[in-house]
């Protein structure tokens, strides 16, 4: 990618009709959201009104949506006898599952937040994550060492696979004295330090983000949607909730179906699946094994940059294509485009603010900038998270307080380099910083290279990415050996 534009100084301020121009672009007019306290008050109002309409396929498992509430509600009373209760934080040590949906929403029926942990994360960062996030209860399956959280003091639930229709099972209900600002979930990304950060997203900013996906791009009750992602990368949110609020059904992959393109593909058909969330490189490989009649509704790329020729390849194979763009830290996608094909050469656009959400570009001075000047993207509204997690200085350090052309809202720091085009889509140029992204997920080198350094066999490292000629990124770490002072000694390269 070529080297973005300077961004301007100060002596290029917005004029008066520019800064008018820019609200309108940058700001558009607020939405009224539903008058409910938390996002398990959607769901619930979808097992009110379609109880018998089937909620979840999981392999050889169905269930309705009367199904899926009482089996929430039986762990619910588990977890509650754990002492789990309001402001508390569940962790989630299960892959993509009936049974970790069943214990996020079980989770928010207490008033807890869930904290999804990867089981195929090393056993290290699994245990800083949960002692960071003080997690009063680990949900984990069977197959889980009986050891494996002993040093951490903490209960464990272990959660048989789910069966049965649960008619023994009390309903699932809303939290008693809940609020928006009450914590849904906290998802731990890469950091810098070498540490994980916890980011805390309230009920507030998920029932915003549901509510804007439901109306665009949109789903409806006859839609199918693939559930594919791990519940540690944030994009799950959409996938596992967003059919849940509309009467949707989900069609949930393993493991090994989300490892396989082609298996993928046989889901896809099996399921009926209408719509698809994906990032480029898995849409990639679905694509290139894709047969030509294949046919979507909506499909929905996301967590790193789309190539022109990708999306051309998408609007192929469904009927719409929209191109997602958002940090976790204004929970999951912030700017959304509808696309259509184009030119190899030309572009794609992350997008406009979806509902409630402002977008700004600003100079390093903190000057708000008119469209076509590259700067750093701000993004505000109801989407932003509370913070990091038990990190109050690194918080105020990424959620900072506006200039006076935005109102001095609250605004979260991206680190990345966009400019707004004149018709009001943004573009996005590169990063500000040192993180990147490889299949979507958010990387920070600096913790690789801090945690590199860390041996007392490492004099020095540095930690980069390179394409290997097909579009596929890896991360590539250059190291000094104690007791050389040559660089660049030898190459570990990471897949």
């Amino acid at each position: 990618m070529a080297a973005p534009d300077t961004p301007v100084d100060r002596l290029s301020l917005v004029t008066e009709e520019q800064r008018r121009e820019l609200l309108r672009l940058c700001a558009p007019p607020r939405t009224p959201l539903p008058d409910v306290r938390s996002a398990l008050d959607l769901v619930l109002a979808s097992i009110d009104r379609h109880p018998d309409a089937p909620a979840v396929h999981s392999g050889g498992r169905r269930f309705t949506y009367a199904e899926l509430g009482r089996h929430a509600g039986r762990l619910a009373d588990r977890l509650a006898r754990q002492g789990v209760t309001r402001g508390d934080v569940v962790a989630v040590h299960l892959d993509r599952s009936v049974e970790a949906l069943l214990a996020m929403l079980a989770s928010w029926q207490l008033g807890a937040a869930y904290l999804p942990v990867d089981p195929t994360y090393p056993r290290r960062r699994v245990e800083f994550i949960l002692r960071d996030a003080r997690a009063q209860v680990i949900v984990t399956g069977p197959a889980t060492a009986p050891d494996t959280f002993t040093a951490l003091g903490t209960p464990v639930v272990v959660l048989d696979e789910a069966d049965g229709d649960a008619a023994d099972g009390a309903p699932l209900t809303a939290t008693a004295g809940g609020s928006g600002e009450d914590s849904a979930y906290v998802i731990y990304t890469s950091g810098s330090t070498g540490q994980p950060k916890g980011v805390n997203v309230p009920h507030r900013a998920v029932v915003n983000f549901l509510t804007s996906m439901a109306l665009r791009p949109g789903l409806t009750r006859d839609d199918v949607m693939l559930a594919l992602t791990s519940p540690s990368f944030d994009i799950s949110v959409l996938e596992l909730f967003l059919p849940l609020t509309v009467g949707a059904r989900i069609a949930l992959a393993s493991t090994e179906d989300a490892r396989d393109p082609q298996r993928l593909l046989d889901l896809i058909t099996e399921e009926r699946v209408t719509v698809l969330q994906a990032t480029p490189v898995t849409w990639d490989g679905i694509l290139t094994l894709a047969p030509a009649h294949l046919r979507l509704r909506l499909a929905l790329c996301g967590g790193e940059a789309l190539t022109r020729p990708l999306a051309n390849r998408l609007s192929e194979a469904a009927s719409e294509v929209w191109n997602m763009y958002g940090p976790t830290e204004t929970t999951v996608w912030s700017l959304i485009a509808p696309l259509r094909p184009g030119p190899d050469d030309e572009p794609v656009p992350i997008g406009r603010p979806i509902q409630n959400t402002s977008a700004w570009v600003l100079n390093p001075d903190g000057d708000v900038l008119p469209a076509g000047v590259v700067g750093e993207l701000y993004l505000g509204g109801s989407g932003l998270a509370l913070g990091y997690r038990g990190r109050p200085g690194l918080t105020d350090q990424r959620f900072v307080t506006g200039p006076p052309e935005t109102g001095a809202e609250r605004l979260y720091r991206t680190g990345d380099l966009v400019r707004l085009r004149p018709g009001g889509d943004f573009e996005f140029l590169g990063r500000a910083d040192s993180q990147v992204k490889i299949r979507g997920h958010r990387i920070e080198v600096d913790e690789i290279a801090s945690l590199l350094r860390r041996h007392p066999g490492v004099k020095e490292a540095v930690v980069v990415t390179r394409d290997d000629g097909s579009g596929n990124r890896q991360l590539v770490a250059y190291v000094v050996p104690a007791g050389l002072g040559a660089p660049a000694a030898r190459t570990n390269e990471s897949r």
